[in-house]
């Protein structure tokens, strides 16, 4: 029987060993952003009084879960390849709300540490939904399947074992549930997934990237419409990372995509600033509950300078984020670390 508990104070980095397929343009593709950069970003989060190693350990394993199976669900599955059945709320995909899906995330984590068990029923995991995708509200494709999503995913988290190896261990159930303290660091960590996931997938190309020797000039030929793209892109139109595959050749979507959208080293600011600073966030609002409200700066990559106060925002454009903010009842204009211009420039 696994040990549920531990107590080393003391935070692990965990290298990056996953060997990295090889495509068109090696020289691009220089780090995947897959289970070991989502276990990465929890490791820089510097901070020992947050939690102890094997607490640590929890998150890691919750923030590169949901990129793999978990029992007889694959919770990578996309609307693009399994319309049936997808997951892509996890994932900060096309026509999900990346602000509800955290918030959801965070609430169960916060609720299920409160109670003190993981004996979860299906009314508390719809409550936990229901937190913020009420039964009133317009019912869309997207909005079921996202309910769903986020359901499945929760009862995963409670009963499952969720493992450090994705790529090699299967992760294990518990009959009657693992602990609560378990259960709710996997959902900070599966939080963690989508935020880090928003960066990824859903940042708005900006015009400066079209240069003599810039990665999509030499990557044209994954694009039978480049002067398109590029006018789109150049006009001002919203083109995200991932939505660089409505203009790819069908061949070779999977090699753009790990070129572009899950590259960490394109537009490297996505993962070393954004995702970084959306980790660091949502620790300090898993560990100080009354914080919880502050939601949105985890979509507010800021820049402290040595006295502790905001010296530079990085305008990382997420596609939607004022619409989904405000979707989740949040008024911007009460989150004054920031003006609503400023909110607005991170918008796209």
């Amino acid at each position: 029987m696994e040990s549920e508990s531990g107590t080393a104070p003391i935070l692990a980095g965990l290298e990056n060993d996953t060997p990295l397929e090889i495509y068109e343009v090696p020289a691009l593709v220089k780090g995947s952003w897959g289970s070991a950069n989502h276990q990465n970003l929890v490791s820089k989060v510097k901070d020992g009084t947050i939690v102890e190693k094997n607490k640590l350990d929890y998150i890691k394993a919750g923030a590169s879960a949901p990129d793999f199976p978990i029992g007889d669900i694959d919770f990578s599955l996309s609307s693009y390849n399994s319309p049936g059945e997808y997951y892509d709320v996890l994932h900060a995909r096309r026509n999900t709300n990346y602000v509800g899906a955290v918030k959801c995330l965070l609430n169960a984590a916060y609720e299920i540490a409160a109670k003190g068990n993981t004996a979860t029923t299906q009314e508390e995991v719809k409550a936990y939904c229901d937190y913020i995708y009420q039964d009133g509200e317009e019912s869309t494709t997207e909005k079921t399947m996202d309910r769903k999503a986020l359901k499945k995913v929760i009862k995963a988290a409670c009963f499952y074992r969720l493992t450090l190896k994705p790529k090699e261990e299967v992760p294990v159930k518990v009959s009657g549930g693992v602990t609560a303290e378990r259960a709710s660091l996997q959902l900070l960590g599966i939080a963690i997934h989508v935020a880090s996931d928003t960066y990824a997938h859903r940042t708005v190309i900006p015009g400066t990237e079209f240069y003599p020797g810039s990665p999509l000039e030499l990557c044209k030929g994954f694009f039978p419409n480049y002067e398109e793209l590029k006018d789109r892109i150049l006009s001002g139109g919203v083109v995200t990372t991932s939505g660089l595959r409505e203009y790819t050749k069908e061949d070779v979507i999977s090699a753009m995509h790990k070129t572009f959208a899950d590259n960490i080293n394109y537009l490297p600011k996505r993962y070393d600033m954004g995702s970084y600073f959306a980790v660091r966030e949502l620790f300090f609002l898993y560990v100080l509950p009354p914080r919880r409200e502050e939601l949105p700066y985890v979509f507010c990559p800021l820049v402290m300078n040595k006295q502790g106060e905001t010296s530079e925002i990085y305008e990382l454009r997420l596609q939607g984020l004022m619409k989904n903010l405000h979707d989740m009842g949040y008024s911007m204009e009460n989150y004054t670390i920031v003006s609503v211009t400023e909110w607005h420039n991170l918008s796209k």
